[in-house]
């Protein structure tokens, strides 16, 4: 290996059909070049793929990554840990991989991707992480084992609190990946007239307790607040499409009495995605990093509540599912935590000087994971073409 061409992974959600993690994996590529411009670069990705080009041209990146497509682990056969074994260092995250709150063997799924720990093995850098909430179950999962992590940093208190107090999992806290520095470039000078034009922008997700009617009569209560004579809906996360929150975003979009536009977000229309939200001026803000492009581009917002990362996000203490009826100011980024992209460059120049990886992967239990997902996954698709065939009868 050479220091100054060193062979970086990175595993995050990337090219999955998710503006937020997109950005999370453009801003880890792009903190990698600044520190190591003649780094080897590859990436997990779900295939729907980036415009590449036009993202190197406007960040300046030297040159562009190399995309590993991921596939189903089968026992015995094909292993996650396998794609990345010939790296020096795995950058892990950012964004909130590992929770308890959808897939039942998510955070297997995610913790997979991870080589092997032992000397000559890469190490791995947890960096601009999310962590939790975690069930009782995933909860003793992972607290009975040493961190897998070499270095970890977490993007919120809440994910902090719970990885050093609770998992026992050394680690420090950064700003998330996605702050106003990273996305500045993106933007463009709005035109007068888009300063005049008064849009109301809704960026929503499918959420247990969160209801259709109850989601529409309060994006409909913020228009008639401000004047806004159009409501612009953003779907920040899809499967080429289609999903839950296309779905929810369209039930909700049908029930309202003004105008209306839904925009879903595609890989690789980044670029005029970002620039369509830039236009809004005031937003019902559920996602993240929808929350993150609105502060940066200084919206006004109505935050939707519905998990630590959002309340942590607006500095408020997270209490369950909760809509705002008010403006919530955004915190401004903490001084004294570094950015994510800073954590980069001082980890990689760190774990680049160690021969051994000591975190604890799922060696001993990886074959009954694989098993239970393979499981979980044939069981999912039984139960769709059931669903399908008792639909046409």
């Amino acid at each position: 290996m050479s220091q100054n061409n060193p062979k970086v992974g990175i595993v995050c959600l990337g090219e999955a059909g998710n503006l937020g993690d997109d950005l999370i994996l453009i801003a880890a590529v792009e903190a990698v070049y600044d520190c190591y411009p003649e780094a080897e670069i590859t990436y997990l990705s779900f295939g729907q793929h980036l415009d590449w080009a036009a993202v190197a041209e406007i960040r300046g990146l030297p040159k562009i990554p190399r995309a590993v497509i991921s596939k189903p682990e089968i026992p015995f056969v094909s292993q996650h840990r396998d794609y990345f074994a010939d790296r020096d260092v795995v950058i892990f995250g950012g964004g909130g991989l590992l929770h308890s709150s959808h897939a039942t063997n998510g955070n297997y799924l995610w913790l997979s991707y991870l080589p092997r720990s032992g000397a000559g093995y890469p190490r791995v850098l947890a960096t601009g992480l999310g962590l939790g909430p975690f069930n009782q179950r995933w909860m003793n999962i992972l607290g009975n084992k040493r961190s897998p992590f070499d270095q970890a940093w977490m993007r919120d208190e809440y994910s902090e609190k719970l990885a050093n107090e609770t998992l026992k999992w050394p680690s420090k806290i950064c700003r998330d990946f996605i702050d106003d520095e990273f996305l500045r470039p993106f933007f463009v000078a709005p035109t007068e007239s888009s300063r005049k034009a008064t849009v109301l922008g809704v960026a929503l997700r499918s959420w247990p307790g969160l209801s259709i009617e109850e989601t529409a009569r309060h994006v409909t209560d913020v228009a008639s607040r401000h004047g806004c004579t159009l409501v612009r809906f953003f779907v920040l996360e899809s499967a080429q499409g289609h999903g839950p929150d296309v779905e929810f975003t369209l039930a909700v979009s049908r029930l309202l009495r003004v105008k209306t536009e839904t925009i879903v977000y595609r890989a690789d229309a980044l670029v005029s995605f970002l620039t369509a939200m830039q236009s809004v001026s005031v937003a019902v803000s559920m996602k993240l990093h929808s929350s993150a492009v609105w502060r940066a581009s200084e919206v006004q917002m109505y935050p939707i509540y519905y998990a630590p990362k959002i309340s942590s996000f607006f500095g408020k203490e997270f209490d369950g599912l909760e809509i705002s009826r008010d403006v919530v100011a955004p915190v401004r980024e903490e001084s004294a935590n570094p950015r994510a992209a800073a954590t980069v460059a001082t980890g990689l120049a760190t774990l680049l000087m160690r021969s051994e990886s000591t975190g604890e992967r799922f060696d001993t239990t990886r074959y009954v994971f694989q098993v239970q997902v393979i499981v979980s996954a044939l069981w999912v698709r039984a139960r769709n073409i059931v669903g399908k065939l008792g639909a046409r009868q």
